[in-house]
Parts: structure tokens; sequence; C-alpha cells
């Protein structure tokens, strides 16, 4: 074969191309966009890349690291154990090999795992770099840090995670531990360090003024010695215009995916650990069957009750949101009964997620074009914002009420002049294949957000007037989910409530402003095959 120009000839590049992306198609968390963002930028790489769906990232990203493989593949090792110790490890087994045959390439091009650290017995893949600061102040930090007592951590690292983009490790016990952990971490484009941006977070969280003041200090000059002073200031500028937002709660987010070949579903979740910040966190990706479910979610409220701990100053406050469990459900399976999924299956503890958690579904198939398709993302957010300035104007859709589909659809999509639009739906059961599921595909096209329904068949009367009753009597649209709550709990407590509406209601409650990247994590056929 001739040469590529990049050392490799043209059949091993193409096999190193290959291996590459069949690695990277087993990364779970390039499924966010903030990862891919994050990766991309560590790499020097043009911003179209991590724009671009997920197959074409991974297939453009292996290229460009083709380019210059002996530098790129260092780096690119080091940011995905970030993420995942075990991708890493993984991936310099598969590319260790193609890496000690590049020529001119030495054992130094090779990424190598660190010997284990005490991060829970787990091998590390950073890069054996000496740290970046000067003697001087680095020991001040650390003096500093060694004194800090009384902070939250885990708030603190949702805190620098949410600002940089990164997943910050969580096995450090302290701040000095967690600053000393960061020094290994590179800096971003605008040269501030990880371990810097934690000393200016924890300057914030102190309640001793004379340390706060410290800690600032020490961030000045380190960013006057590398001449980033102004990118410093305008960290603390965004810091300080920042306001939480009482409408975002702390969050698992589910998406499933099933394969209709297989009979396997795909389990992924996001964890957004702090009210008022939208900062979800991709998790694992899980493969098993529908049976499997309670057990993946289970797994993941276990990591999300890590950072929602109840003894936590922020969860103090009687306004705070409780934790929402939201499933981003496609079409077929939005009817499916996952506020009766259990934790603790088969033991004596087990209950069912319901009534302990705000319990939602979410559309994935809209939430899938939401950055593509302006006039779905506009109609969705406009309906949105319609719910809660004026609160739920209600629309019902049934079968048995003989209106014709048609019709009932111009009714979502106009109003009269001076009339407020609706933005609420009550309906039939979304059953495949029923006139409820295209009823609500339908209103889902038209931007709504929010759907109630009995998930055991027609819109009976009854049910009609108690969902009406319940929002005509909530506050404002923000109070839904509670509401719908506390029916789920009233309905468990009562020894006859496998009768009432609490045990079978499902709630639609799809907040635009609350969007993941849930694109599919599964390999196109052009990977399946390389």
């Amino acid at each position: 074969m001739t040469d590529s120009g990049h050392g490799w000839g043209d059949a091993e590049q193409a096999q190193f191309t290959g291996a590459l992306i069949e690695q990277l198609s087993r990364c779970a968390w390039l499924g966010d966009a903030s990862s891919r963002r994050s990766l991309a930028d560590s790499l020097g790489l043009p911003p179209h890349l991590f724009e671009a769906p997920l197959p074409t990232f991974r297939v453009e990203l292996a290229k460009q690291i083709c380019l210059n493989p002996r530098e790129l593949c260092d780096r690119l090792v080091q940011r995905v154990s970030w993420y995942s110790p075990e991708d890493a490890h993984a991936l310099v087994e598969r590319i260790a090999p193609y890496l000690a045959a590049y020529p001119e390439a030495g054992t130094n091009h090779v990424p190598v795992p660190q010997e284990k650290d005490g991060t829970n017995g787990k091998e590390t893949h950073r890069l054996l770099l000496p740290h970046p600061l000067p003697d001087d102040l680095h020991h001040r930090a650390t003096t500093l840090l060694a004194q800090v007592s009384g902070i939250d951590l885990p708030e603190l690292r949702e805190h620098i995670g949410h600002e940089l983009g990164i997943p910050v490790p969580r096995e450090p016990a302290t701040v000095l531990a967690l600053f000393k952990e960061l020094l290994e971490y590179n800096a971003p484009p605008d040269k501030i360090l990880p371990c810097v941006v934690l000393v200016e977070w924890t300057a914030l969280r102190l309640s001793d003024e004379t340390a706060a003041q410290a800690c600032r200090a020490w961030a000045e000059e380190w960013a006057r010695s590398q001449v980033c002073l102004p990118a410093l200031e305008r960290r603390r500028e965004r810091r300080e215009n920042h306001r939480a937002d009482p409408d975002i709660p702390r969050c698992l987010l589910i998406m499933v995916e099933p394969d209709e070949d297989s009979g396997d579903i795909t389990v992924r979740y996001w964890i957004n650990g702090l009210a008022g910040t939208w900062a979800p966190r991709a998790g694992d990706l899980t493969v098993t069957r529908l049976d499997g479910l309670s057990r993946a979610v289970e797994n993941a409220l276990v990591e999300g009750e890590h950072l929602w701990d109840p003894a936590r100053p922020d969860a103090d406050s009687e306004h705070l949101l409780p934790p929402y469990v939201e499933f981003i459900l496609p079409y077929r399976m939005l009817n499916h009964d996952v506020a009766r999924l259990e934790i603790g299956a088969g033991g004596p503890g087990a209950t069912a997620i319901g009534p302990r958690y705000c319990v939602h579904l979410r559309s994935l198939d809209r939430m899938r074009i939401y950055h593509t398709d302006p006039i779905t993302r506009n109609r969705w957010r406009s309906r949105w914002r319609e719910l809660h300035r004026r609160g739920p104007h209600l629309q019902h859709w049934a079968h048995d009420d003989g209106v014709p589909l048609e019709q009932w659809t111009g009714s979502l999509a106009h109003h009269p002049h001076g009339a407020a639009p609706f933005t609420a739906l009550a309906l039939d059961a979304p059953c495949r294949g029923s006139s409820g599921l295209t009823a609500l595909k339908r209103a889902i096209a038209e931007g709504f957000g929010l759907a109630l329904w009995d998930r055991r068949g027609g819109l009976e009367p009854r049910t009609r007037e108690t969902l009406a009753e319940l929002l005509n009597n909530t506050g404002s649209a923000r109070g839904v989910p509670r509401r719908i709550q506390a029916m789920r709990v009233r309905a468990e407590a009562d020894v006859s409530g496998e009768a009432f509406l609490g045990r079978h209601v499902a709630c639609f409650w799809d907040d635009p402003e609350r969007v993941v990247d849930c694109q599919s994590a599964r390999p196109t056929a052009e990977e399946a095959f390389r």
C-alpha cells in the first residue's frame, strides 16, 4: 500500500480508524452534547465536529486523530478517563498495537495506564504530567484549602462541573483532595485551570470572608502570572449574573429505546444534581429487557440520591421541588406504567416510584428533532410559555365523543381572536394503534407539553371531571407535578387504592427548556460493519 503521508500506509490507517470508531461507539457518555463539546475542545478540533450527529461525530473524530495520532491519542485517552475509566482502559488496549507499530513511535507514544491511585482501586489513564502551578502558588493553595471546612462538597462538584462542562471526580472527600485531583486536568480554551475554578467556587461558598478573600487573591495572582486575568474576571461576571430558575428541579431523566428485532431495550440516563440550574450529566448505558427496566431505574436513582441528599443545605427550602423522574419514551411506549416501577423489587421494602418522586413522561421523538426542526421547537416553546403565563387551558379527546379527528386537530392549531389557546390535554389512553395515540401525536406536533390520561382506557366522565378539577385547582402550571404526585400518594395509602385514578394516572410533562441530547447510541449500519 502507498503511504498516506501520516506515518501509516492506507490499509493500516483504515484499520486504526475502524478500531477507534468501534471503541467510540461503546462510549455511552458521548450521547451527551456537552461531553462531545468537551472532548472536541480538549483535542483542539473545530466546532462543527461536536455539532454533528453522533455517528458523524465519531467518524470525523477518528479521521482527525489520524492526522496526528501520537499527540491526539494521549489527549483522547485522558479525556475519556474523566468520563469512564473502563472506557479508557478498553480504548488503550484497542489502539495500543496500532500506535506501537506507528513509524518512529516509541513507547512514549502509547498511552499507558497509571498505577492505582487510591480512587476506589480504579486505574486512571491521565497523562503523567507535572502539576501546572509554580511551587509557591501550589504551596499557598494547599495551605489555604487544608483549612477549609463546612463546605457542601457534592454541591461544589456540581457547580464546578456545570461551569467547566466536565464530570468532576466524586472520590475525593475534602476540598483539598479535589484540588489535587483537578491539578491533572487540562485548561479549557480560556486557559483558566479547573483547579483555579475550584478555588474560585470555594471562595463563593465560604462563610469566613477573610478566607474567601484569600482564595480570590490567590486566583488573581495566578491569573496575572498567566496573563489571563480578563478571562478570570469574565468567569466571575458570569457567575454573578447567573440566577437560579425556580422551575428547574433536581431530576433523573431516563431514555428507553426498544429494539423491535431483538426485544432488547437500551436505557440511558442523565442526572441534574442542583435545583435551579440545568446541567444534566450523562450516566451509563444499559442494554436489558423490558422486565429489567426497574433494576436499571433503581441503579440510576441510587446515583441520583447521592446528589439529592436531603441533609444538604439547599434541600431545606419549602419551595424546593421534589426530585423528578422523567421517562423519555418513543410514542409506542407512552402508555407504559412507569410510575408503578418498583424500587427494591422482590424485597420486603419494594415500593413504586410514583408516590416517592414526581414521575413524568416525555417524547423521545420530539426531543430528538429539537435542534434540527425549528418549527417543532418554536411551537413547543410557545405553547409551554403560554401554559405558564395563563395556566392550564384544557382540551379533551375521547373517541366516544364522536368528533372527527381532523376537526379536533384544527381546534389545537387555531383559536378565535382574543381567546386563549389550549395548553393542556386530557385524553383516552394512547395505546398502540388507538385513536388516543394518534390524538397525542398530533397534540405533540402542535407543541403541547402537558397531557393527562387514565392508563386503563377511555376518558370516562368521572376521569374527565377529576382531571379538570385538578388543573383548575392548581394555582399555577408549576404545581401540576406536585398535584399528580399527591394523587398517587393518596391512592397508595388507601387499602382500596387500586380503584383510584391516582394508581393509573399518566402525566406527560415535557419541558422544552430542559432537553438532553438523546440521539441513538446504537452504531450506524456503516459503523457496525467496519
